[in-house]
């Protein structure tokens, strides 16, 4: 007869657990992310169209890992790899809290830069400069309101990916956020996914009401 206690789980098996179970969960995002970068060739016309909107690649993929252009569709805060008929964009690597982890990948229309989405629905594109403390010692931490501003801005502040699943993530920010805009931190506010007492109003935002 087995005594109570063998059948407990070793302490850390919960968090073993939990790990595992992340994993898997971001495996897709893993797998796609290793096909498109393995994949991916020398693109000098995509490199001159970035360095044309003032992107330093150099710095911003050391960061941020590849940036590839494919054919897509997007399409209400999605996006899908449509070789028949999507439209070129630019596509690159969403990481999770450590800053390593792929958890999804998001694609912009080159066309239309503020024309975005994610592949599986992350709701964060830079969550670990959110969640860190470190991004509001000098000032409020930077929202963009589209990944190329975010690439333009070195990578220092985030984007909404998916309002609803951003929620929660913002809930934990540990000081005020700001916005590019007035409107976009009113609709930031409108869709619910902050409390506009955590953004910081800029004194030029109040002058020009």
């Amino acid at each position: 007869m087995q005594s109570p206690s063998s059948n407990r789980l070793p302490p850390d098996t919960g968090k073993f657990t939990q790990e595992g179970d992340r994993r898997l969960r971001h495996l897709p995002a893993k797998l796609a992310a290793h096909r498109l970068f393995a994949g991916a060739t020398a693109d000098q016309m995509g490199w001159a169209m970035l360095e044309h909107d003032r992107i330093d690649l150099a710095y911003v993929t050391n960061i941020n890992g590849p940036i590839v252009r494919s054919l897509v569709t997007v399409n209400d805060g999605r996006f899908e790899f449509d070789d028949a008929f999507g439209e070129r964009g630019f596509v690159m690597a969403v990481h999770d809290e450590d800053a390593e982890t792929v958890v999804d990948l998001v694609a912009w229309s080159a066309r239309d830069p503020a024309s975005f989405g994610s592949l599986f629905g992350a709701g964060v594109l830079g969550v670990d400069v959110l969640l860190n403390p470190a991004s509001y010692v000098a000032s409020p931490c930077m929202i963009f309101q589209y990944p190329l501003a975010w690439l333009r801005g070195k990578c220092a502040g985030a984007v909404i990916l998916d309002p609803k699943a951003a929620k929660g993530v913002l809930q934990r920010a540990p000081g005020p956020i700001t916005t590019e805009t007035l409107d976009h931190a009113e609709s930031l506010v409108r869709s619910g996914v902050i409390a506009g007492h955590k953004i910081h109003v800029p004194a030029a935002w109040v002058r020009s009401a």
